[in-house]
């Protein structure tokens, strides 16, 4: 029996290892994709978010940046106060001009009576 050859499943060139899931491949299929692409990506910003040391970050640029956003916001506030009486008025006007209009189609249906 010691000549005997067994033969198991197919030929050693067809065969091919397991392969581990990645991490990223079991949160895809446990949570979809778009929340496997933000949990990832969450994890990566707190890792590097952590890795940095508050020598490393330039600051001043950072407060500059801002500050030039926050000089917008006043004009915009100004636009919508500006804007604001005339939607007010446009939406006044609508209402006054849809009322008549409903007036007149009951008045028109009451004659439809006569047609």
């Amino acid at each position: 029996m010691s000549n005997d050859v067994i033969e198991i499943g197919g030929k050693l060139e067809d065969w091919e290892p397991a392969k581990a899931e990645s991490r990223f491949s079991v949160f895809k299929r446990k949570l979809g994709l778009k929340a496997a692409v933000a949990a990832t990506a969450g994890a990566g910003l707190v890792a590097s978010a952590s890795a940095e040391t508050t020598e490393s970050i330039n600051w001043t640029s950072i407060i500059e940046m801002i500050n030039g956003a926050a000089g917008i916001f006043p004009s915009i506030g100004n636009m919508v106060i500006n804007i604001a009486p005339v939607l007010i008025l446009l939406g006044v006007v609508g209402f006054v001009l849809m009322f008549f209009n409903s007036i007149l189609d009951a008045v028109r249906g009451a004659f439809n009576i006569f047609k």
